[in-house]
Protein backbone atom coordinates (compact mmCIF):
# COMPACT_ATOMS: atom_id res chain seq x y z
CA UNK A 1 0.00 0.00 0.00
CA UNK A 2 0.91 3.62 -0.03
CA UNK A 3 2.98 5.09 2.63
CA UNK A 4 0.93 7.66 4.95
CA UNK A 5 2.25 9.87 7.42
CA UNK A 6 0.03 11.02 10.25
CA UNK A 7 0.89 14.12 12.06
CA UNK A 8 -0.17 13.44 16.12
CA UNK A 9 -2.10 10.32 15.80
CA UNK A 10 -3.81 10.53 18.69
CA UNK A 11 -7.72 11.03 19.62
CA UNK A 12 -9.48 10.85 16.49
CA UNK A 13 -6.09 10.21 14.95
CA UNK A 14 -5.14 7.04 16.49
CA UNK A 15 -8.51 5.66 14.76
CA UNK A 16 -7.36 6.70 11.82
CA UNK A 17 -4.10 5.35 11.74
CA UNK A 18 -5.46 2.15 12.66
CA UNK A 19 -7.94 2.30 9.61
CA UNK A 20 -5.23 2.93 7.62
CA UNK A 21 -2.87 0.09 8.93
CA UNK A 22 -5.82 -2.12 8.78
CA UNK A 23 -5.74 -1.41 4.92
CA UNK A 24 -2.29 -2.60 4.18
CA UNK A 25 -0.86 1.06 4.22
CA UNK A 26 2.54 1.49 5.83
CA UNK A 27 2.16 4.22 8.01
CA UNK A 28 4.38 6.93 9.63
CA UNK A 29 4.14 8.56 12.76
CA UNK A 30 5.18 12.42 13.11
CA UNK A 31 4.94 14.22 16.46
CA UNK A 32 4.97 17.88 15.87
CA UNK A 33 7.03 19.88 18.43
CA UNK A 34 3.50 21.44 19.87
CA UNK A 35 2.08 18.14 21.69
CA UNK A 36 2.41 17.52 25.19
CA UNK A 37 4.47 14.77 26.34
CA UNK A 38 1.48 13.71 28.22
CA UNK A 39 -1.16 13.94 25.24
CA UNK A 40 1.19 11.04 23.27
CA UNK A 41 -0.34 8.26 24.96
CA UNK A 42 -3.88 9.03 24.34
CA UNK A 43 -4.18 6.44 22.59
CA UNK A 44 -7.69 3.39 22.89
CA UNK A 45 -6.58 0.07 23.60
CA UNK A 46 -6.79 -1.89 20.93
CA UNK A 47 -5.89 1.18 18.26
CA UNK A 48 -1.86 0.48 18.53
CA UNK A 49 -0.28 0.42 15.55
CA UNK A 50 2.83 -1.09 14.10
CA UNK A 51 4.75 2.03 12.71
CA UNK A 52 6.66 1.76 9.80
CA UNK A 53 8.76 4.76 11.32
CA UNK A 54 8.50 7.98 13.59
CA UNK A 55 9.68 11.20 13.18
CA UNK A 56 9.83 13.72 15.70
CA UNK A 57 10.04 16.93 14.13
CA UNK A 58 12.35 19.57 16.08
CA UNK A 59 11.05 22.83 14.30
CA UNK A 60 13.07 22.19 10.84
CA UNK A 61 10.63 21.76 8.40
CA UNK A 62 13.44 20.97 6.02
CA UNK A 63 14.42 18.26 7.65
CA UNK A 64 11.24 16.61 8.76
CA UNK A 65 10.35 16.86 4.94
CA UNK A 66 13.39 14.80 4.30
CA UNK A 67 13.02 12.49 6.75
CA UNK A 68 9.72 11.41 5.36
CA UNK A 69 10.51 11.38 1.96
CA UNK A 70 13.50 8.46 2.71
CA UNK A 71 10.58 6.63 3.90
CA UNK A 72 8.71 7.16 0.75
CA UNK A 73 5.99 9.86 1.74
CA UNK A 74 5.56 11.72 -1.04
CA UNK A 75 1.81 13.33 -0.98
CA UNK A 76 -0.12 11.48 1.39
CA UNK A 77 0.58 14.02 5.27
CA UNK A 78 -3.33 13.65 6.99
CA UNK A 79 -3.32 15.34 10.37
CA UNK A 80 -4.48 13.65 13.52
CA UNK A 81 -5.28 16.02 16.43
CA UNK A 82 -5.45 19.25 16.90
CA UNK A 83 -1.27 20.29 17.91
CA UNK A 84 -0.33 18.77 14.59
CA UNK A 85 -2.09 21.17 12.72
CA UNK A 86 0.34 23.60 12.51
CA UNK A 87 2.80 21.29 11.43
CA UNK A 88 0.54 19.50 8.71
CA UNK A 89 -0.20 22.88 6.87
CA UNK A 90 3.30 23.59 6.65
CA UNK A 91 4.38 20.30 5.51
CA UNK A 92 1.52 20.27 3.12
CA UNK A 93 3.11 23.14 1.94
CA UNK A 94 6.65 22.29 2.14
CA UNK A 95 5.56 19.17 -0.41
CA UNK A 96 3.96 21.92 -2.93
CA UNK A 97 0.47 20.18 -1.98
CA UNK A 98 -1.20 23.65 -1.19
CA UNK A 99 -0.19 26.69 -2.49
CA UNK A 100 2.42 28.98 -0.27
CA UNK A 101 1.50 32.20 -1.84
CA UNK A 102 1.09 35.10 0.98
CA UNK A 103 -2.81 34.68 0.75
CA UNK A 104 -2.66 31.06 1.34
CA UNK A 105 -0.20 31.61 4.53
CA UNK A 106 -2.58 34.57 6.04
CA UNK A 107 -5.32 31.95 5.68
CA UNK A 108 -3.55 29.30 7.23
CA UNK A 109 -3.22 31.50 10.05
CA UNK A 110 -7.11 32.01 10.26
CA UNK A 111 -7.92 28.48 10.22
CA UNK A 112 -5.92 28.42 13.37
CA UNK A 113 -6.37 31.04 15.45
CA UNK A 114 -10.10 31.65 16.22
CA UNK A 115 -10.10 35.78 16.34
CA UNK A 116 -8.50 35.37 12.81
CA UNK A 117 -11.24 32.84 11.72
CA UNK A 118 -14.28 34.75 12.77
CA UNK A 119 -12.51 38.19 11.20
CA UNK A 120 -11.66 36.46 8.09
CA UNK A 121 -15.50 35.13 7.56
CA UNK A 122 -17.00 38.49 8.98
CA UNK A 123 -14.94 40.30 6.10
CA UNK A 124 -16.33 37.38 3.38
CA UNK A 125 -20.12 38.95 4.68
CA UNK A 126 -21.31 35.93 7.03
CA UNK A 127 -22.23 36.62 10.15
CA UNK A 128 -20.04 36.56 12.88
CA UNK A 129 -19.26 36.72 16.52
CA UNK A 130 -18.87 40.12 17.83
CA UNK A 131 -15.33 40.05 19.70
CA UNK A 132 -11.78 41.23 21.02
CA UNK A 133 -8.34 39.90 21.28
CA UNK A 134 -6.77 40.68 24.99
CA UNK A 135 -3.07 41.11 26.13
CA UNK A 136 -3.72 43.57 28.24
CA UNK A 137 -6.49 44.17 31.22
CA UNK A 138 -7.27 47.88 29.38
CA UNK A 139 -8.42 45.84 25.79
CA UNK A 140 -10.73 43.72 28.30
CA UNK A 141 -12.25 46.77 29.78
CA UNK A 142 -12.93 48.14 26.41
CA UNK A 143 -14.61 44.73 25.59
CA UNK A 144 -16.48 44.90 28.96
CA UNK A 145 -17.71 48.28 28.28
CA UNK A 146 -18.76 47.70 24.67
CA UNK A 147 -21.05 44.33 25.89
CA UNK A 148 -22.65 46.58 28.69
CA UNK A 149 -23.62 48.56 26.36
CA UNK A 150 -24.87 46.07 24.09
CA UNK A 151 -26.63 43.53 26.64
CA UNK A 152 -28.64 47.28 28.24
CA UNK A 153 -29.48 48.34 24.45
CA UNK A 154 -31.40 44.45 24.08
CA UNK A 155 -32.28 44.50 27.45
CA UNK A 156 -30.66 41.51 28.26
CA UNK A 157 -28.21 40.38 31.39
CA UNK A 158 -24.36 41.09 30.98
CA UNK A 159 -23.25 37.45 29.54
CA UNK A 160 -19.53 36.79 27.27
CA UNK A 161 -17.51 34.15 26.83
CA UNK A 162 -13.76 34.41 27.56
CA UNK A 163 -11.12 31.34 25.90
CA UNK A 164 -7.83 31.04 24.73
CA UNK A 165 -7.36 32.00 21.04
CA UNK A 166 -6.05 28.60 20.53
CA UNK A 167 -7.49 25.54 21.66
CA UNK A 168 -9.37 22.51 21.19
CA UNK A 169 -12.38 20.97 23.44
CA UNK A 170 -13.89 22.86 26.22
CA UNK A 171 -10.27 24.02 27.23
CA UNK A 172 -9.95 26.81 29.64
CA UNK A 173 -13.29 28.36 27.91
CA UNK A 174 -15.61 30.40 30.78
CA UNK A 175 -18.89 31.84 30.45
CA UNK A 176 -19.13 34.66 32.69
CA UNK A 177 -22.58 36.49 33.81
CA UNK A 178 -20.87 39.31 35.07
CA UNK A 179 -18.31 41.99 34.04
CA UNK A 180 -16.04 40.79 37.46
CA UNK A 181 -16.41 37.05 36.12
CA UNK A 182 -15.10 38.13 32.56
CA UNK A 183 -11.83 40.35 34.47
CA UNK A 184 -11.11 37.10 36.64
CA UNK A 185 -11.50 34.55 33.64
CA UNK A 186 -8.77 37.03 31.90
CA UNK A 187 -6.39 37.62 34.90
CA UNK A 188 -6.73 33.12 34.97
CA UNK A 189 -5.85 32.14 31.15
CA UNK A 190 -3.22 35.28 30.64
CA UNK A 191 0.48 33.45 30.76
CA UNK A 192 -0.89 30.16 31.37
CA UNK A 193 -0.67 27.00 28.71
CA UNK A 194 -3.68 25.60 27.55
CA UNK A 195 -4.48 21.70 27.15
CA UNK A 196 -2.10 21.49 23.91
CA UNK A 197 0.59 22.70 25.46
CA UNK A 198 0.61 26.14 23.76
CA UNK A 199 0.99 29.30 25.54
CA UNK A 200 -2.05 31.57 26.16
CA UNK A 201 -0.57 34.84 25.49
CA UNK A 202 -3.77 36.49 24.29
CA UNK A 203 -7.09 35.91 25.37
CA UNK A 204 -10.31 35.70 23.22
CA UNK A 205 -13.60 37.65 24.47
CA UNK A 206 -16.72 37.30 22.78
CA UNK A 207 -19.89 37.67 22.85
CA UNK A 208 -22.36 34.81 24.46
CA UNK A 209 -24.07 33.50 21.35
CA UNK A 210 -27.49 32.20 23.30
CA UNK A 211 -28.56 29.15 21.01
CA UNK A 212 -28.36 25.51 20.28
CA UNK A 213 -25.09 24.08 19.00
CA UNK A 214 -24.21 22.26 16.39
CA UNK A 215 -21.18 20.43 14.64
CA UNK A 216 -21.19 20.43 10.74
CA UNK A 217 -18.47 17.60 9.99
CA UNK A 218 -17.27 18.37 6.42
CA UNK A 219 -14.98 16.57 4.11
CA UNK A 220 -13.50 18.62 0.67
CA UNK A 221 -11.14 17.60 -1.95
CA UNK A 222 -10.29 19.70 -4.80
CA UNK A 223 -12.55 22.72 -3.26
CA UNK A 224 -15.46 20.87 -3.52
CA UNK A 225 -17.17 20.20 0.10
CA UNK A 226 -19.36 17.83 1.39
CA UNK A 227 -20.94 17.54 4.43
CA UNK A 228 -20.86 14.32 5.90
CA UNK A 229 -22.57 14.74 9.60
CA UNK A 230 -24.71 17.27 11.45
CA UNK A 231 -25.03 16.57 15.14
CA UNK A 232 -26.10 18.71 17.85
CA UNK A 233 -24.54 19.09 21.68
CA UNK A 234 -25.49 18.65 24.50
CA UNK A 235 -23.33 20.44 27.15
CA UNK A 236 -24.42 21.22 30.69
CA UNK A 237 -22.94 23.09 33.58
CA UNK A 238 -21.28 20.60 36.17
CA UNK A 239 -19.47 21.25 39.73
CA UNK A 240 -19.67 25.06 38.23
CA UNK A 241 -17.99 24.49 34.89
CA UNK A 242 -20.48 25.77 32.32
CA UNK A 243 -19.37 23.57 29.43
CA UNK A 244 -19.06 20.20 30.42
CA UNK A 245 -20.01 17.97 27.35
CA UNK A 246 -22.81 15.76 28.36
CA UNK A 247 -23.38 14.25 24.64
CA UNK A 248 -24.15 15.09 21.38
CA UNK A 249 -27.33 13.79 18.85
CA UNK A 250 -26.28 12.57 15.40
CA UNK A 251 -29.12 14.20 13.55
CA UNK A 252 -31.20 12.96 10.37
CA UNK A 253 -30.76 14.80 7.71
CA UNK A 254 -34.62 15.24 7.69
CA UNK A 255 -34.92 16.15 10.88
CA UNK A 256 -35.39 19.71 10.38
CA UNK A 257 -34.86 20.81 6.62
CA UNK A 258 -35.04 24.71 7.28
CA UNK A 259 -32.52 24.42 10.16
CA UNK A 260 -29.82 22.01 8.00
CA UNK A 261 -30.17 23.51 5.10
CA UNK A 262 -29.12 27.01 6.71
CA UNK A 263 -26.26 25.24 8.79
CA UNK A 264 -24.98 23.46 5.23
CA UNK A 265 -25.60 26.79 3.19
CA UNK A 266 -23.53 28.86 6.25
CA UNK A 267 -20.79 26.37 6.43
CA UNK A 268 -20.05 26.38 2.79
CA UNK A 269 -19.22 29.45 2.91
CA UNK A 270 -17.01 29.49 6.06
CA UNK A 271 -14.98 26.86 4.17
CA UNK A 272 -14.66 29.39 1.07
CA UNK A 273 -14.15 32.45 2.94
CA UNK A 274 -11.41 30.19 4.94
CA UNK A 275 -9.78 29.00 1.45
CA UNK A 276 -10.10 25.39 2.81
CA UNK A 277 -9.65 22.92 -0.50
CA UNK A 278 -9.07 19.79 1.20
CA UNK A 279 -9.44 17.55 4.40
CA UNK A 280 -12.11 16.79 7.06
CA UNK A 281 -12.97 19.62 9.23
CA UNK A 282 -14.66 19.63 11.94
CA UNK A 283 -17.08 22.89 12.50
CA UNK A 284 -19.58 23.74 15.68
CA UNK A 285 -22.10 26.40 14.74
CA UNK A 286 -24.43 28.34 17.26
CA UNK A 287 -28.35 28.48 15.80
CA UNK A 288 -28.95 32.15 16.97
CA UNK A 289 -31.57 34.89 16.75
CA UNK A 290 -29.94 36.02 13.71
CA UNK A 291 -29.01 32.74 12.04
CA UNK A 292 -25.70 30.95 11.88
CA UNK A 293 -22.89 32.20 14.13
CA UNK A 294 -19.16 30.18 13.48
CA UNK A 295 -18.14 29.07 17.06
CA UNK A 296 -14.76 27.73 15.45
CA UNK A 297 -13.73 25.07 12.12
CA UNK A 298 -11.31 22.67 13.21
CA UNK A 299 -8.73 21.43 10.33
CA UNK A 300 -8.65 18.10 11.93
CA UNK A 301 -11.17 14.73 12.41
CA UNK A 302 -13.88 15.23 14.92
CA UNK A 303 -11.98 14.68 18.40
CA UNK A 304 -13.74 13.26 21.47
CA UNK A 305 -11.44 10.03 21.02
CA UNK A 306 -13.60 8.27 18.08
CA UNK A 307 -15.52 7.66 20.32
CA UNK A 308 -18.68 8.97 17.86
CA UNK A 309 -17.37 6.33 14.46
CA UNK A 310 -19.46 3.45 15.50
CA UNK A 311 -22.62 5.28 15.84
CA UNK A 312 -21.92 7.56 12.40
CA UNK A 313 -20.83 3.77 10.54
CA UNK A 314 -23.74 2.31 12.05
CA UNK A 315 -26.51 5.07 11.50
CA UNK A 316 -24.75 6.59 8.45
CA UNK A 317 -23.02 3.42 6.82
CA UNK A 318 -19.33 5.77 6.53
CA UNK A 319 -17.08 7.18 9.10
Amino acid sequence: GTTVAVVDPVSTGACLARYLADRGHPVVRVWSDAIPPEVKGLVAAGLEVDWEATVDHTGDIAATVESLKKLGVDKYILVGSEPGVNLHADLTTAFGLVPGDEKAVKLQAARRNKYLQSETIRAAGLTAVHQALAEEKDQVETFIAGMVASCNKAGIPFKAVVKPVEGAGSDGVSICNTEDEARDAFNKLKGTQNLLGLDNYQVLCQEYLAGDEYVVDTVSRNGEHKVVAIWKYDKRDYHGKPVVYHGMELLNVESDPELNEKLVEYIMGVLGALGITDGAIHSEIMATKRGPVLVESNCRLHGGEGIWLPIAQASLGYT
